[in-house]
């Protein structure tokens, strides 16, 4: 088994807590399972390794775990029922990081932890200080942590802030944070993963989730590569092709006409932003625009994947409806679950710098001021909507990038 450098840094440190943080698919939860394996084994005590969520441990380290397991010549047993690997040696006790209650009842004389900065700050540091004061067996006890940072959040906080810098490692008393780029790990991923990265995302996000360094995302503008180089002074056209991007909120409801002026380059052109209105009126009043217009061509609908479950009557959903009334242009849905807030603003932002995407500010005076005032919570993975007043438009237009020209590769898990 080769290691990365940063790997074998983690791997073998001794510190009390252990961080690795990096770049997408720099092997960070391979190297998490193999460490706690062998910490297993050396201590022959229980330890517990946690994801945010029931499915992460399921894909991610569930299929870590047992590898290092094989690797090693662990014999193990796995109980379903309980979430708990047996071993020779001690038992690993799976939990997720999003119930407290499931850390509770427990002690150990370890933990690993996998993607913590995808919590919130706050909930990242109860779980953590509940993981501390499990530490009571043995008489030593260790806590390692891995995960792609998320701008100045927990592992920033325990990790960075006050060390001593040597390069890419932090060092603290008891603490140790190493950094790895997607780089380190090019040998064990697909020839033209990284450069695809790059194609798509911007210089922050290539810092952040491919150099794995730390760019402070949370608390700046939501769609922060927008600017006047997006304006463009273009109307409807009756001939062209176009989408009609739509946000489900009563309070307002949201549909922006996104327009291709040439090939992949496209520019908002007519918004309709309704307060205290439904998706029956709202698109009542697009099917009335269209006409007025004279548009002969299909109708593209893109938008809240939701609105296939979220009725707007006893029988009929959000896109049902809108078919419905639209029905005269034939319109075609192209939906897809979203995985989070920041894949979908990654897409959008991408779309901006590159200037792929264009929009009248005149004609779509609400969304240029959405776009040009709507900033993210301080986690830097939700939108502040300010009491709803903001961010329904970008949330309208940040589907359409979501689902048109989605950053590859971003969500495909890659076991090493």
């Amino acid at each position: 088994m080769r290691l990365t450098q940063s790997q074998y840094k983690f791997l073998t440190s001794n510190k009390k807590f252990t961080a690795l943080s990096g770049g997408y698919k720099s092997g960070k939860t391979f190297i998490l399972a193999f460490k706690s394996v062998l910490t297993l084994m050396k201590l022959k005590a229980d330890g517990i390794m946690a994801e945010p969520t029931y499915r992460m441990n399921e894909d991610l380290l569930r299929p870590a775990l047992e590898r290092a397991f094989e690797y090693m010549g662990v014999n193990y047993r796995y109980s379903a029922s309980e979430s708990m690997y047996y071993t020779n040696y001690g038992r690993i006790i799976l939990r997720t990081l999003d119930k407290r209650e499931s850390l509770e009842g427990h002690n150990v004389s370890w933990f690993g932890l996998d993607e913590i900065d995808l919590l919130k700050y706050e909930k990242a540091l109860e779980d953590w200080n509940v993981l501390i004061s499990k530490l009571t067996v043995g008489e030593e006890q260790y806590g390692f942590v891995t995960g792609t940072n998320e701008g100045y959040n927990f592992i920033y906080e325990q990790f960075v802030r006050d060390a001593e810098i040597r390069g890419n490692e932090f060092i603290k008393k008891n603490s140790y944070l190493i950094i790895s780029s997607t780089y380190e790990n090019k040998s064990n991923l697909p020839n033209d993963y990284i450069s695809t990265l790059e194609l798509q995302y911007d210089k922050k996000l290539q810092d952040r989730y491919i150099h794995g360094l730390f760019v402070n995302i949370g608390g700046q503008l939501a769609l922060y590569n927008y600017s006047d180089k997006n304006y463009k002074d273009l109307e409807f056209s009756n001939n062209r092709r176009t989408v009609l991007c739509w946000d489900f909120n009563i309070n307002p409801m949201t549909c922006i006409i996104n327009q291709e002026i040439e090939q992949d380059k496209w520019c908002y052109v007519k918004e309709f932003v309704f307060s205290e209105s439904n998706t029956t009126k709202t698109a009542e009043a697009v099917r009335d625009f269209l006409i007025e217009a004279g548009y002969n061509g299909n109708i593209e609908l893109t938008g809240d994947y939701t609105g296939r479950a979220r009725k707007t009557s006893s029988t009929t959903t959000d896109w049902v409806l809108i078919q419905e009334i639209l029905s005269q242009w034939k319109p075609i849905k192209r939906l897809k679950l979203t995985s989070s807030i920041r894949a979908r603003l990654n897409a959008i932002n991408k779309g901006l710098e590159s200037e792929r995407q264009y929009i009248n500010p005149n004609t779509c005076k609400k969304t240029h001021e959405d776009f040009l005032k709507t900033r993210l919570k301080d986690s830097g993975n939700e939108i502040d909507d300010e009491n709803g007043k903001r961010g329904h438009q970008v949330d309208a237009a940040s589907y359409f990038d979501y689902n048109y020209y989605p950053i590859k590769l971003e969500n495909e898990t890659i076991y090493l």
